[in-house]
């Protein structure tokens, strides 16, 4: 595992660090090796970076004992800090996949609540990625030994990012003239307008790895039905089969195979977490199955992924919710996708 090269194509690549930049590392305590690589690299450049370690721990005693006006309380010195950050690194590594799996939905939901404006201010003022640190519970997770996982993670991140980018934007050129987009699939016939959108290619700036098109769509323009059979992963817990309804842009029923509790705790997180706030297509043929993260899961070269709730500024997108959940659907053994009636997509390849 070549910690160097991941931490390079973080710093020069992704966040394009630069002298004078302060620079946000957040990790947790497994994560150190990266987080160490990528503050000598920052330091190396001129820049100032300083290192948020956390203990999940910590984290578990939050949401388990925090009572409501805890999880409400806004953490002024949390938005200080984000607004002197230029660069923003975040580092997952877990020791535990399912640390919060006992916690009530809603009591998480209500905390991302009330971080929002600081995600937001990260999200649309600073550089920021966010990356995986291969960990035994992440491997184990993804049905690995580390070092399969770590060779998994590796290969996913390290690519040539400025080639791939050039093939994907031809992706997103054309849908950027699309009006309609149709889906269809197992148990899926879906279509909404994407008209006036801004595609955006996520060539490895944001998230790493990266490899996906996404833009917004028409809030109110959703109809059909869509099956999405890849697990779907949200703040540790996960559900799967899951089914969505929609009429006029909006959930009008749905279902789960699996956790069907979950998904409709989160559906009723607030009104926008029932309208699409995310069109995405996965375009990272080096990652060819799931392994129950969305970090890795919804770039997966062949699949499609709607996200709940929160859409962002940048593809124009007008929906607003303290929620942003990604739901993946494969399209490779059944799947076509239509633009403006053409047929674009089939069998999880692309005939652009």
């Amino acid at each position: 595992m070549n910690v160097q090269k991941v931490a390079e194509v973080i710093v020069n690549y992704s966040t394009e660090v630069k002298e004078g930049d302060k620079v946000q590392i957040n990790t947790s305590v497994l994560g150190i090796p990266l987080a160490e690589a990528i503050y000598e690299l920052a330091l190396e450049k001129g820049a100032l970076p300083w290192v948020n370690i956390s203990d999940e721990r910590f984290e578990y005693l939050w949401f388990k004992k925090a009572r409501e006006s805890a999880l409400t309380w806004f953490p002024t010195h949390k938005l200080q800090e984000i607004k002197n950050t230029d660069v923003w690194v975040g580092i997952r590594a877990p020791g535990n996949t399912r640390l919060l799996s006992s916690i009530a939905p809603d009591r998480i939901s209500l905390y991302r609540k009330t971080m929002e404006k600081i995600v937001e201010h990260r999200v649309e003022k600073t550089r920021w990625v966010i990356i995986n640190y291969p960990t035994n519970a992440l491997a184990q997770e993804a049905e690995m030994s580390l070092e399969e996982y770590a060779e998994f993670w590796y290969r996913a991140v390290v690519q040539d990012w400025e080639k791939l980018s050039q093939e994907w934007k031809k992706i997103a050129e054309k849908l950027e003239k699309t009006d309609e987009v149709r889906i269809l699939g197992e148990r899926t016939d879906l279509s909404f307008s994407v008209k006036g959108r801004k595609p955006v290619v996520a060539d490895g700036k944001y998230n790493l790895p990266d490899g996906e098109v996404f833009t917004s769509v028409v809030e109110n323009s959703v109809e059909g039905e869509i099956y999405f059979d890849l697990p779907s992963t949200y703040a540790g817990k996960f559900a799967q089969g899951i089914t969505l309804r929609f009429r006029k842009g909006k959930v009008i029923d749905a279902d789960a195979e699996i956790n069907k509790e979950l998904v409709f705790s989160m559906l009723n997180t607030d009104p926008g977490a029932r309208r699409i706030g995310e069109f995405g297509i996965g375009l990272n043929y080096r990652i060819k199955r799931p392994v129950k993260d969305i970090l890795f899961d919804e770039k997966i070269g062949g699949t499609i992924h709607l996200a709940i709730g929160k859409s962002y500024s940048e593809t124009l997108g007008k929906n607003k919710s303290a929620i942003h959940w990604d739901m993946i659907k494969d399209m490779r053994k059944e799947g076509e996708i239509y633009f403006d009636g053409e047929l674009v997509f089939k069998k999880g390849r692309w005939l652009i």
